[in-house]
């Protein structure tokens, strides 16, 4: 029976094995077949693929070589349009003929000029195609392919590639329109072999066919814009993909290619059925090798039962053996850990505990060995005085660490030893432990806290001694400067007004020493926080070159910037930083060279592909460093010994300059030699930069440039070759004398600085040529008409003259001569007769600041205290309010929250802050009160000019009447604000604007029944949104502030709602990079 019972086992066993040695090879069997039926895909796949990449390239070559023609055509016709012959141009042997069948010029009013078929019998009206809307609504100069449509001068079916032409002047001339055959490209496609039912189309990005492969037009401007091609274009430019077509709805593959560069799209499809079609032919083979392997299956398994026993046998003891080698080594590496270790069963009974568990909780032998019960453990530490004091600890770990409470915690024992214990629950509700010797750790923690408390502290104690030294010695500067330029501006005999200018320049020194002291100091103790802004860096290098000029007009320096081939223009990064960078360094050039040039140069650091590093030169041919003092440059209150005694400045220029190079992730070097001039070279990594945009607006022009200075004929002529010009170069009036003898030129540039008279000298030789004369000077002539041309020049420029302004002046358009820098007069006409309270506390800066204000021709009233400041604003109607921050009792900040609470229209009067503390923070408080603007003191006349134009111009910007979907956003308006402002000020009021907006919202639909102050924040929501442009905003918060006493209760409610909604639609206009702040 026995025997029987083994026997009927050993069968069955192997009659399982056998059926899974059955369904293991049916089971390859079809893997087998969908294995060839998947590489069958995938070489269909990159064949189709391979076909769409070549009819892409095809498509490509085609459109560029009729694109090409256009731009002939088109430049032939705008050279000279009275002589332009279409049909000359179109029969040379050479035209696209095969690709091109008709070309026609189109005019601006939408009438067919000329065709290459010749002229039409009667006048063809082309206004309503789409290829001529385009170019008269758009200014692009870009390539138009349209759907296909049928010509009406041709009578054919034809894809119209069309360009804009332009007048001279960049106005609309017409169109130029290629019709291309849509036949060319099936022909094309019909020449490869794709099977019985392969099909190629070109189809547009707009979903329109423009070529289907056969030709015969019955799919030509169908649309496939809803289809899986285009769904496929959704996620991917290019790849495959197996559906049911659109066109004949059967199942195919298809591969698909947006073409580059053009609003394209090819793709090629074959039939699925196609593509397994011949592995149906394989079926048989691989049945047939599953039942010769069911065959051998059998064999073999009678052969395995053999084995299978003394196997298992074997089996069995190598793996008692390794169990107890595995309990062995476990038991050795427990007792060795650093960690302890205590496992605690579901009976509260301790399984596992090494050793050093053992001491760290300093047990005896006999429970660390005896294996207790956790209880017992537990009662001989509570009696050992483990746990005295902490009743709340004894409670938790007395339920072993598995309820409620931290998986991992640190206590300190009795001992001083600091554990970290970690508890981990079992499946079954045991509970796992470690213990780890964390002692030194925490102590190092507890002295790095206290450390880091220490530094705090100071850093704190420093901020505050920052801000009050930059108080304390800004004040009373305010009041010095002010003063020095009231009094220059009285009656004064010639000592007295030498006596008010050093006082000037001696206070404005020691503002300038201030301000280095509080750079230096906010560097090392790194509160410079970096802004990310857009900006052109080579207008940036051009606005520190303009601000130096006066010193440089003085010795008779050229000032000029040099731009390396691929340099970038536009670039991402801090301009407040790199313009103080650039002050520093050249304003050092300028102090310390007496003759010839200062040069910035601005290029990449290494390669062309390595966009994101900037590197900046800043060269002069002055006096030069010895090898020797070129380390002392950067050291702290550092002057060299030559340059001291000819030299102001506290010798923190430099060092400042290398601490921001540092800050930009930069480097900054500087070679130089006595008498050889000094050469400063910094790098800094910024972000996006853009390459220069490639524009020739002075191609086929011939330029002379006269400069003794090698370094302006440099400047000049690389602004002018850059712009597509010609140019020779003089050094004087004899050389340019020899190059106009030989070679005629459409304009004249002569830099007068060491060339005096050489202007009416090469002006008299070259009369009888009539060249454009371009002078550039230091300083404006008497007889300079307002247009900025004298007798003798067409246009005057003054040094350092921009490329921009070159350029300009070479094509001949009028440069608009720069209004000089102390002429604060303009402002005060322009928004002449305000009303302007003057709060501020020190009676100094009071008095100049009322002088400052009555001489630009407005009213001025003052107040010592912020309160009187609130009480001024109730009792009368001010335009304006100048606000000191810091004042006794009740200061700036809390007498702007005042007023902006108020419940009348006075709680709207525009606020400018007035601070003597030059960190940033003291800033965003301000605007965070309710400030529209904040300057720094010292004030200057020019700056109080400047705050009350820009504020007038602020408050006075129009509210349209009626807000639609068409004008419910102005970008215009908002671009002027931040261009006003800088796009980080502009970034945080737009922040702000939004926060406190949607807030007030909010605030108006829960008390709708208060009237005041409903149409207090209607008012105030009104102002602040036409500054940004938003005028739905504003129309709707203008109707609820005039109609809001009239509306009953449901009307409020549709008000308010139409206002939130007018909100939410203004936040989704706003561009991202200022919507970001809120």
């Amino acid at each position: 029976m026995w025997v029987s019972s083994k026997v009927r086992s050993v069968f069955n066993s192997t009659a399982v094995l056998g059926l899974t040695i059955i369904a293991l090879i049916w089971g390859a069997t079809l893997f087998h077949l969908r294995e060839e039926r998947r590489q069958a895909l995938e070489a269909s796949e990159q064949n189709v693929s391979n076909l769409s990449r070549s009819f892409e390239e095809h498509v490509i070559r085609s459109i560029e070589e009729v694109d090409k023609t256009l731009l002939l055509l088109r430049a032939a016709y705008e050279r000279d349009p009275a002589k332009f012959d279409l049909v000359s141009f179109t029969s040379n042997p050479h035209f696209l003929n095969s690709l091109i069948f008709q070309v026609t010029l189109i005019g601006p009013d939408g009438y067919m000029v000329a065709n290459n078929l010749g002229p039409p019998a009667s006048p063809v009206d082309l206004r309503d195609r789409e290829h001529f809307q385009v170019h008269l609504q758009r200014a692009a100069d870009e390539l138009f392919i349209s759907k296909p449509v049928l010509g009406r001068a041709s009578g054919k079916w034809s894809i119209q590639l069309t360009r804009r032409v332009s007048n001279r002047d960049g106005s609309f001339a017409g169109v130029l329109v290629a019709s291309l055959d849509p036949y060319h490209f099936s022909r094309f496609y019909e020449a490869i072999d794709l099977g019985s039912a392969g099909t190629v189309t070109l189809v547009g990005t707009d979903g329109i066919i423009r070529a289907h492969k056969g030709g015969s037009g019955e799919f030509l401007g169908k649309s496939l814009a809803v289809s899986p091609l285009f769904k496929s274009l959704e996620s991917a430019s290019a790849g495959t993909y197996v559906a049911a077509s659109a066109l004949d709805h059967q199942d195919r593959l298809t591969a698909y290619r947006r073409v580059k560069g053009f609003p394209l799209v090819v793709s090629v499809s074959i039939l699925a059925a196609d593509i397994y079609a011949h592995t149906r032919a394989h079926v048989l083979l691989p049945v047939a090798l599953a039942l010769t392997a069911l065959v051998a299956a059998g064999m073999a398994t009678g052969a395995r039962n053999r084995r299978r026993l003394q196997g298992a046998r074997d089996a069995q003891r190598s793996s008692d053996e390794v169990a107890r080698r595995k309990s062995t080594e476990l038991e050795i590496t427990l007792e060795h850990m650093s960690q302890g270790i205590m496992m605690v069963d579901t009976n509260r009974q301790v399984a596992v505990m090494n050793r050093q568990a053992g001491e760290l909780l300093g047990l005896p032998e006999h429970l660390v060995h005896g294996r207790p019960k956790f209880d017992d453990l537990l009662e001989w530490q509570s009696r050992s005085g483990e746990f005295d004091g902490d009743t709340d600890l004894l409670a938790w770990v007395k339920k072993g660490g598995i309820s409620d409470g931290p998986d991992l915690y640190q206590r300190t024992r009795p001992n001083g030893l600091v554990l970290e214990i970690r508890s981990t629950q079992l499946a079954d509700g045991g509970v796992v432990r470690t213990y780890t010797d964390v002692t030194a750790r925490a102590k190092s923690e507890a002295e790095l806290a206290e450390a880091r408390d220490r530094a705090e502290a100071a850093s704190r104690a420093r901020a505050m001694f920052l801000a009050m030294m930059s108080h304390e010695m800004r004040t009373p500067l305010n009041g010095v400067i002010g003063m020095a330029s009231l009094l220059a501006a009285t009656p004064l005999d010639a000592e007295q007004r030498r006596y008010a200018s050093t006082m000037q320049e001696s206070a404005e020194h020691l503002l300038q020493i201030i301000n280095d002291v509080l750079d230096l100091s906010k560097l090392e103790a790194d509160r410079l926080e970096l802004r990310e802004e857009r900006f052109d860096i080579r207008k940036l290098a051009h606005g520190v070159l303009a601000m130096l000029a006066p010193a440089a007009d003085k010795k008779g320096l050229f000032l000029g910037v040099m731009v390396e081939d691929h340099a970038p223009q536009w670039v991402t990064s801090d301009p407040a930083v790199l313009r103080q960078i650039l002050l520093n360094l050249a304003g050092n050039a300028v102090k310390f060279t007496e003759r010839g040039s200062v040069l910035i140069r601005i290029g990449l650091e290494g390669t062309e592909a390595d966009r994101d590093r900037l590197a900046i030169t800043v060269e002069d041919t002055g006096i030069g460093i010895a090898a020797e003092d070129i380390p002392l440059l950067f050291r702290e209150f550092s002057q060299l010994g030559d340059a001291a005694p000819r030299s102001t400045g506290t010798g923190l220029g430099l060092a400042i300059c290398r601490k921001l190079v540092d800050r930009l992730n930069g480097s900054l070097e500087v070679r130089s030699a006595p008498g050889h001039g000094s050469r400063f070279r910094f790098t800094a990594r910024v972000v996006a930069c853009e390459p220069a945009a490639d524009a020739s607006p002075l191609l086929g022009r011939k330029a002379l440039v006269l400069a003794a200075d090698a370094g302006a004929r440099a400047c000049y002529g690389q602004a002018l070759a850059r712009a597509g010009a010609t140019i020779e170069a003089a050094s004087d009036a004899a050389s340019a004398h020899a190059i106009l003898a030989k070679t005629p030129v459409d304009t004249v540039i002569v830099d007068d600085a060491a060339l005096p008279g050489a202007l009416e000298q090469i002006a008299q030789a070259v009369r009888h040529l009539r060249p454009r004369m371009v002078l550039v000077t230091q300083s404006r002539p008497r007889e300079t008409s307002p247009c900025g041309a004298t007798p003798t020049a067409d246009v005057v420029l003054h040094r350092p003259a921009e490329p921009d302004a070159l350029v300009s002046a070479v094509q001949g358009h009028t440069v608009e001569p720069a209004l000089p820098v102390d002429m604060p007069q303009q402002a005060a006409a322009d928004a002449a007769g305000l009303s302007i309270l003057i709060a501020e506390d020190n009676s100094t800066n009071r008095m100049v600041l009322e002088a400052m204000v009555r001489k630009l021709g407005h009213r001025a009233t003052t107040a010592e205290k912020g309160a009187l400041a609130v009480e001024a604003v109730q009792a009368a109607r001010y335009d304006l309010v100048f606000m000191d921050v810091m004042m006794p009792e009740m200061d700036g900040l809390e007498a702007t929250r005042a007023i902006r609470a108020l419940p009348g229209p006075e709680c709207t009067t525009p606020i400018i802050g007035l601070t003597a503390n030059a960190l940033p923070e003291n800033a965003s408080a301000a605007r965070a009160a309710g400030m529209d603007d904040v300057a720094t003191k010292p004030i200057t006349g020019q700056k109080v000019a400047a705050l009350i134009e820009r504020m007038s111009r602020r408050i006075s910007l129009p509210i349209p009447a009626e807000s639609s979907a068409l004008n419910e956003f102005d970008a215009a308006t908002l671009d002027r604000f931040v261009g006003e402002l800088g796009e980080s000020a502009a970034r945080e009021i737009v922040g702000v604007f939004l926060r406190d907006t949607g807030s007030r919202i909010d605030e108006m639909a829960r008390n709708r029944s208060n009237l005041t102050s409903l149409a207090r924040d209607a008012h105030s929501i009104r102002s602040a949104a036409a500054a940004l442009g938003l005028f739905g905003v504003s129309a709707s918060a203008e109707a609820l502030e005039a109609s809001a006493s009239v509306m009953s209760p449901q009307a409020l409610a549709a008000a308010v709602a139409a206002l939130r909604d007018a909100f939410g639609r203004a936040r989704t206009a706003l561009p991202e990079s200022l919507r970001g702040a809120a």
